[in-house]
């Protein structure tokens, strides 16, 4: 900083030992203060003049350092930003500020303590679904709420977080709607969100659609052309709110803002407090395929069903399923699914005999159970409690019951390597 001189061109605030909370509400401590006089004080640099530092201390770490005053009303501690290098255990790093995060490490919170949520680094990650493993910047776990994994729901951050908005307010909405629920042609493509009762599309365009990204190799002009037909061909087939939001930013306060400058906020008639954001965010986090999967597994609906819970097509559905099944965290068969099967349940001799359905009861009573039936028979006993050869039958609504009734063995094994399924 070169020498310095005294004091007396500088009227300074405060004296040594001063606690004080500076614009952004952070404190420190006055320790010490100093005028630095530039280097090159040439006739190049003339403009140049002295400049007050302050010596400080922030309480709420204990860090120490120069700081100009000019600066230091309205400079927050490197503690509080969570952009940085230095960790203060306890106050910035990761298990304080954002635990969520600690199960993507693979040495879990030991590892977790030694990094900030914002830090540049790259650390190895575990996908907390499949437990994959990959090398990734911490920084972009944050900001993008899951790490790239081939179980990957391939629902991005906006669409989460639009979804859970939607949810909060009660608004019945189709995700990824197709010429199927919409009623007309739009060239094989989808909306991210229809709204029938409000006859309303929501478009959540995402950096591809304002800028060149590495993830996306597309051309801008393309996707650009790409939205303004999609947006001509709604509003000629009488969707009367098409609403855009810019999503350039996977991040809370970016979506947030977005949200409250558009049309939203009129057309469904809401203001900021009444949208829980922290949920939003939270619920960005999560792996979608997995919790459709784990509500098959406790429920066994339909993918109709489970389509009209989680506001997708019931084809959508099932293509999760199916991924869900090759991952492990499910027991599902397409074909099999197929129809109305009402598994039922035999009760003979005090021993209880599981079939997928009425043809499975005639195809193979007879090799199990030693008694053999016609369709006129079962359907005359069912649900009525009485006996006939001496069986009962009742249709069957045990989630896991309903499982082994149609996936045999398959599912027997599942439910063994998954006993937090058994209650």
């Amino acid at each position: 900083m070169g020498k310095f001189n005294s004091f007396g061109e500088f009227k300074y605030k405060y004296n040594i030992g001063d606690l004080v909370v500076n614009k952004v509400g952070t404190q420190y401590r006055i320790l010490n203060f100093k005028i630095a006089i530039p280097k090159n004080k040439s006739r190049h640099y003339k403009h140049q003049q002295n400049t007050l530092w302050y010596y400080v201390e922030y309480p709420k770490c204990g860090r120490t350092m120069w700081v100009e005053s000019v600066v230091l009303t309205k400079r927050k501690c490197a503690c509080e930003t969570n952009n940085n290098f230095v960790v203060h255990q306890g106050i910035n790093d990761i298990p304080t500020t954002d635990y969520w995060m600690v199960d993507y490490f693979v040495n879990g919170i030991e590892e977790a303590k030694k990094y900030t949520s914002g830090s540049t680094k790259k650390a190895l990650m575990k996908c907390p679904y499949c437990g994959r493993t990959k090398m990734q910047e911490i920084a972009a776990l944050k900001s993008k709420k899951r790490i790239h994994c081939i179980c990957s729901d391939s629902c991005s951050y906006p669409e989460k977080f639009l979804t859970s908005v939607l949810e909060q307010l009660g608004v019945d909405f189709i995700a990824q709607a197709t010429s199927n629920n919409l009623g007309f042609d739009v060239d094989r493509r989808a909306y991210d969100f229809y709204i029938p009762e409000y006859s309303c599309i929501i478009e959540t365009h995402g950096n591809q659609h304002y800028a060149k990204t590495t993830f996306f190799n597309t051309n801008v002009k393309d996707v650009q052309e790409i939205d303004k037909y999609k947006e001509e061909t709604a509003l000629k087939n009488g969707i009367h709110n098409y609403i855009t939001l810019d999503c350039r930013h996977s991040t809370l306060k970016w979506i947030k803002k977005s949200i409250m400058d558009s049309a939203m906020p009129s057309l469904f008639n809401f203001k900021e407090k009444d949208i829980k954001w922290k949920l939003c965010e939270k619920e960005c986090a999560t792996n979608l395929i997995k919790d459709v999967c784990d509500y098959y597994m406790k429920t066994m609906e339909g993918t109709r069903a489970i389509g009209k819970k989680y506001h997708k097509t019931y084809t959508m559905i099932s293509y999760y399923l199916t991924k869900g099944a090759n991952a492990g965290w499910c027991v599902y068969d397409s074909e099999i699914s197929k129809g109305t099967r009402k598994p039922i349940k035999i009760i003979f001799d005090g021993e209880e005999y599981l079939f997928s359905g009425v043809e499975d009861i005639v195809a193979n009573s007879w090799d199990r159970i030693r008694i053999s039936f016609n369709l006129y028979n079962i359907y005359k006993h069912l649900d009525n409690n009485k006996e006939f050869k001496g069986c009962r039958f009742e249709h069957i609504t045990n989630p896991k019951e309903k499982c082994i009734a149609l996936y045999g063995e398959r599912a027997v094994k599942w439910y063994e390597e998954h006993p937090e399924f058994n209650s």
